[in-house]
């Protein structure tokens, strides 16, 4: 019976093979990477835990720092693609704001994902080819973020004070920084993202008009 099953199951070529090499080596590091951070992740461990061997992780990767990476690729396009969705029908500001809090509340409790992102910008910081690559990556992120952004602003007409580029590094910076103090500090203010992008949107207003709350910077519902 297995003979049979065995001889009617198409064979992979050898690059369907090595991609689904890759994607299960990818995927078994993503789960090390943000259960034991960077450091607690070796090469040995993904290995033993996808069911290959060192080598077969070496094949697809020069090294942890090349694996760590396209494992962050892989997160930052998932979160990319759920920023998307949120942002699909937004056609006016207080849509949205409350699509963009929304996505971000979702996004700021993958704790495990805010400390992996600092803690292998840390490491990079001593390798200056890791560096570049880091900065590259980073350029990419920004590049399509600020795309995005200005999108949705020109949908909902929308002119912000400060150049959409801009934003994004405030933003970005913010979250990434709000995350990793919230992982630590479980009482850090969340909304303080939210209430800066509303200060930002209620001043590119088309009319003008400002915050209907007393405090501009108030934490949207």
């Amino acid at each position: 019976m297995s003979g049979s099953l065995s001889a009617s199951r198409p064979r992979l070529s050898r690059a369907e093979s090595q991609a689904h090499t890759r994607e299960r080596l990818i995927t078994t590091a993503m789960d090390l990477f943000l259960a034991d951070g960077y450091a607690g992740t070796s090469l040995g461990k993904v290995a033993e835990a996808a069911g290959y061997s060192k080598g077969a992780v070496y094949s697809n990767f020069l090294n942890k720092d090349e694996l760590c990476m396209a494992v962050l690729d892989r997160i930052r396009a998932n979160k990319d693609t759920s920023l998307i969705e949120a942002m699909d029908t937004v056609d006016d500001p207080e849509s949205l704001l409350r699509a963009f809090v929304s996505w971000w509340r979702q996004t700021v409790s993958d704790k495990t994902w805010m400390v992996l992102e600092t803690e292998y910008l840390a490491h990079a910081r001593g390798d200056a080819g890791l560096r570049r690559a880091v900065t590259e990556r980073g350029a990419e992120v920004h590049r399509t973020l600020s795309k995005l952004l200005t999108t949705y602003l020109d949908r909902c007409g929308i002119d912000l004070p400060i150049p959409p580029e801009t934003a994004v590094t405030a933003l970005f910076g913010m979250a990434i920084g709000l995350g990793l103090l919230h992982s630590v500090d479980g009482e850090t203010d969340l909304d303080a993202l939210p209430a800066v992008a509303r200060a930002l949107v209620n001043a590119g207003k088309p009319d003008g008009t400002r915050p209907r709350t007393a405090d501009p910077g108030a934490p949207l519902p």
